[in-house]
Parts: C-alpha cells; sequence; structure tokens
C-alpha cells in the first residue's frame, strides 16, 4: 500500500501480471507456490513489478532481474487481496440471497393472487 496507495490500482495491477505469468511469462522472484497470483503479489511487493497511473501503450520488455526470496511484505499484501476477495464474496452472496428472496416474495404474491381468484 505505501508503494502504489490504492488498494483498487493493486488489485489491477496483480490481476494483469498473474494473467501474464499463466500465459508463460517468466517470474521475477521464487516463492513457495506456483499460483500466479501469489507470485504476482510477491513481485509488487519487491518492487519488480510497477504500477502506473496511464499504461502506455506498449509496455518494455523488464530487464531481467536476480531472484531472490521475498517474506513480510508479500504476506502482508497477500492478505490484504484475500479479505478483498472475501468481501466480494460475502457481498455477491449477499445479493444472490436477496434476489432470491424476492422472487420467493413474488411467487408467493402470485399463488395467493391465484387463490383468491379461483
Amino acid at each position: 500500500m505505501d508503494r502504489v496507495g490504492n488498494r483498487y490500482a493493486i488489485v489491477v495491477a496483480v490481476s494483469k501480471r498473474a494473467r501474464q505469468l499463466k500465459e508463460g511469462a517468466k517470474p521475477f522472484v521464487e516463492v513457495g507456490s506456483s499460483n500466479p497470483t501469489t507470485i504476482a503479489l510477491h513481485e509488487i511487493a519487491a518492487g519488480y513489478v510497477q504500477i502506473l497511473d496511464a499504461a502506455p501503450e506498449e509496455e518494455p520488455e523488464p530487464e531481467e532481474p536476480e531472484v531472490v526470496e521475498v517474506t513480510g511484505d508479500a504476506e502482508r499484501l497477500s492478505a490484504v487481496i484475500q479479505s478483498l476477495e472475501e468481501e466480494s464474496q460475502e457481498e455477491e452472496a449477499a445479493s444472490e440471497e436477496a434476489e432470491e428472496a424476492e422472487a420467493e416474495e413474488a411467487e408467493s404474491e402470485k399463488q395467493e393472487k391465484t387463490e383468491a381468484d379461483e
């Protein structure tokens, strides 16, 4: 967060870098996970991936850095991302529950009207 100051920019950057890793890009850091999202978080925390305000038309290939083991900041960053994902999932679940409740209420009203008409 100190590097960027905006958690949403971090999420976007992690997503883009994880996609690159998934498509075959070589990781800049060596971590104990093969998950592209985790690797991208470690790379951002280590400063190998920069988050820019405006993306250039063509991103230059970064220089090949020395592979390093990263701890501390990356774990905190990973925890923040995970909590954001959990919040998003909870909001989705609550929204789905509300939609289901509305549908059930509409169905109940429809049945009551049908019964009253009979």
